[in-house]
């Protein structure tokens, strides 16, 4: 398993477009890929799902953790966390 955290920076949190984009990401790697707001204390939830996405409350500020496992866990993190880093 591999993780890696990252602060929201958008004003307007993870929209829409970033979070597909996050979606379409996490759905290039077999393993399991999670999304966790960790400013809210939130459980980690499907990377691979647009609805789980939005429903996490990404606002402006909150820290997530993006988590994965499988043979590509680190390279679908640090994607993730790009995608959420190049959003601002």
């Amino acid at each position: 398993m591999y993780s890696s955290s990252t602060v929201v920076r958008s004003q307007t949190g993870l929209h829409a477009r970033p979070a597909a984009e996050l979606v379409q990401a996490a759905k290039g790697c077999p393993g399991t890929v999670t999304v966790r707001n960790v400013s809210t204390g939130g459980a980690p939830v499907n990377a691979k799902s647009l609805l789980s996405i939005m429903g996490a409350d990404f606002t402006c500020g909150s820290i997530i953790e993006v988590a994965a496992d499988g043979e590509c866990e680190q390279v679908v993190v640090d994607t993730v966390i790009a995608l959420v880093d190049a959003d601002t």
